[in-house]
């Protein structure tokens, strides 16, 4: 039957629950601005009740729990859009470098040295016999060649630090899957009891959360508390187990599974869009100033070599029987026609004189040869777009219009991401104002369970008075 301890019991069961509450409550309040922080909700039960021949009387409250209010569907999505966030800003930096590289428009850039280039030989038609014209166009040639250099060099420096970025980020995963692995063997004798170790589950949350940044995650839930997480459907973790990650040495790089055969496939994130950067971007941009030097290179040295270059002498072809074929002095190193290895040829840089300006022998003042150079800046046979020009403004253009593609998709992915971290903050996170309000309702549970007690002093105390 019920008795003053039973009322007694029930009191106390509701303060040391309501304290509970109130201990959670400020646990949240606490964490509002952690990163990651999971809202903890104390689950408060009916204790067993007592079964006697008059009813069934209640014996107060149990706190059964103290859980995360977690959403798995929203917190999958925003690991997805954050996925693809990460891959499509880092697209976006890595292409903005290699505008950064070309630098167009500027006073200084490839444009430019190969407008002061036409320009030189157009000054040189004009005067073939000034040797101070000869040692411009030497220095333009000179200038021009070593632009090339710079911009072939710059973009292997930024592959260079692109592989780098991307070993380490293969390296960032293989740690965090490591710690993930950790904290599973720590959820799963913490939770063995049946209750939740929601700062733990917090704590993997967040490293899986960095992991899906670098590349596309899924997460299986078990039965025991662990995480499975998956990559390109392969599990990186499975319970306390985590499989290493490596780069392949091939170019362009991937990723695959130590001990394992194949590549992984790794979805988006800023790993995938380094690999992908490093298997079309670059190599495109490469390319397409090689062909430039080499279209360069190779109109400019058939040009130069009918040429009488007055160091030569009479060295060559000068038979007219036979069709001149001029002193065979090339403008630049025929050997050297990328980018990386455009230079002067030996003759050129060791001597301006060497500089061929006209089409016949021992005629100083002709200036043929000069002025069919001067003309592959309107009229380059070589160039599929017709000059030279063109075709750096066809390069520039092609990569300011990757750039702005690149700026777009990051700018959407970053705001679908946005919408969807708080889309899982309004449901998980720690609203203070909520939090004040329950703590209000659990203050006035708490003094409510107090006043039982007092009640119960009271019934006792009334007893104790009939027996005097």
């Amino acid at each position: 039957m019920p008795s003053i301890e039973s009322l007694l019991s029930i009191a106390r069961s509701g303060i040391m629950a309501q304290q509970a509450a109130i201990d959670t409550i400020g646990h949240n309040i606490a964490n509002a601005g952690t990163p990651g922080y999971t809202r903890q909700v104390a689950v408060l039960s009916p204790a067993p009740a007592l079964r006697t021949p008059v009813g069934v009387f209640g014996r107060g409250v149990d706190v059964t729990n103290v859980r995360g209010n977690r959403d798995a569907l929203l917190t999958q999505a925003a690991r997805t859009t954050g996925s693809t966030s990460g891959g499509a800003g880092v697209r976006s930096d890595l292409l903005d470098r290699v505008e950064s590289i070309f630098g167009e428009p500027s006073d200084s850039g490839l444009a430019s040295a190969m407008d002061a280039f036409w320009n030189a030989w157009s000054d040189l038609s004009n005067a073939p016999t000034d040797r101070a014209a000869r040692v411009v166009v030497q220095q333009r040639g000179d200038a021009l060649a070593r632009q090339f250099n710079a911009k072939a060099t710059q973009l292997a420096e930024l592959e260079a630090d692109t592989r780098a970025a991307a070993s380490r980020d293969v390296q960032r995963i293989n740690e965090l899957a490591a710690q993930v692995a950790s904290i599973n063997g720590q959820i799963v004798p913490a939770e063995a009891g049946g209750h939740e170790a929601s700062d733990l589950r917090d704590a993997r949350d967040r490293l899986i959360n960095e992991m899906a940044t670098i590349a596309s995650v899924t997460v299986l839930d078990r039965s025991d508390g662990t995480d499975a997480v998956l990559i390109g459907g392969m599990p990186v973790v499975d319970g306390s187990v985590a499989k290493t990650i490596a780069m392949s040495s091939t170019s362009p790089p991937g990723a695959t599974f130590v001990g394992g055969a194949g590549t992984v496939r790794l979805g988006s994130g800023s790993l995938q869009a380094r690999f992908e950067f490093l298997a079309t971007d670059i190599p495109r941009a490469v390319a397409a100033l090689d062909q430039l030097s080499s279209g360069m290179v190779t109109a400019v040295n058939a040009v130069h070599v009918t040429g009488w270059s007055p160091t030569a002498g009479a060295g060559g072809n000068w038979d007219p029987l036979m069709g001149a074929t001029g002193s065979g002095v090339a403008f630049f190193d025929p050997a050297g026609v990328t980018a990386r290895g455009m230079r002067l040829s030996q003759a050129v840089a060791a001597d301006a004189s060497a500089i061929a300006t006209g089409d016949a022998l021992d005629a100083p003042g002709n200036n043929r040869i000069s002025l069919a150079i001067a003309a592959l800046r309107t009229d380059a046979p070589g160039s599929p777009f017709g000059t030279f020009g063109s075709e750096f403004q066809s390069l520039v253009a092609q990569i300011a219009g990757g750039l702005s593609a690149a700026r777009n998709d990051a700018e959407v992915a970053s705001t679908l991401s946005a919408q969807a971290q708080a889309r899982l903050d309004s449901r998980t996170g720690v609203s203070t104002d909520e939090e004040l309000v329950d703590l209000i309702r659990r203050q006035q549970a708490y003094a409510a369970s107090a006043r039982i007690i007092d009640t119960a002093r009271g019934l006792y105390d009334a007893l104790m008075s009939i027996g005097r």
